[in-house]
């Protein structure tokens, strides 16, 4: 019945606030409850996105965006550069991870503009610019973890600095 689910849920939102309270237990079921849906809901290669973007730091993007049709293009080169199984899937991956709270494509450029050349130089980037109208603009975008994305890559998923196992292998 719809009232002895509302008795459950209230039951444990109860259950949250009593161990919020009790400042003697330790608690870190919080992440890993998260931590252990998020991991049911990633693809293999977007576990790949987020240790890549923990271990190399934000990366480039730029979008396009046309004035006549109003196209809005992101280009990155996270499908190679986190060595993806399908490169093609990148907006798809990344729209899953933003909605996860893993990552965030920001308005901000990175501090580094040569960072962005190779992105300016991709021939659909290219394409776009040269068929452009009036009103055309290239806006620099920087993908990088949330705070909460970076302690799942430190809880979840091997990284070299943590894993002496993994380190033997890359080093």
């Amino acid at each position: 019945t719809d009232s002895g689910h509302t008795a459950l849920l209230r039951a444990r939102g109860a259950e949250l606030l009593r161990r919020s309270a009790d400042f003697h237990a330790e608690d870190d079921t919080h992440h890993h409850t998260a931590y252990s849906r998020i991991l049911g809901e990633l693809a293999p290669d977007e576990a790949r996105i987020v240790r890549h973007l923990y271990l190399d730091g934000p990366q480039p993007a730029v979008e396009v965006k046309t004035g006549r049709s109003s196209y809005r293009g992101v280009f990155n080169l996270l499908g190679e550069d986190a060595a993806l199984r399908y490169p093609n899937r990148i907006d798809e991956y990344l729209a899953n991870l933003d909605r996860l709270g893993l990552l965030d494509v920001t308005r901000e450029a990175l501090g580094n503009p040569n960072r962005y050349q190779l992105l300016e130089a991709m021939p659909e980037v290219r394409r776009l610019l040269k068929r452009a109208s009036f009103g055309t603009k290239v806006l620099y975008r920087t993908v990088e973890l949330t705070s909460f994305g970076a302690g799942f890559v430190r809880t979840c998923l091997p990284v070299p600095s943590l894993d002496p196992q993994v380190l033997e292998q890359h080093g």
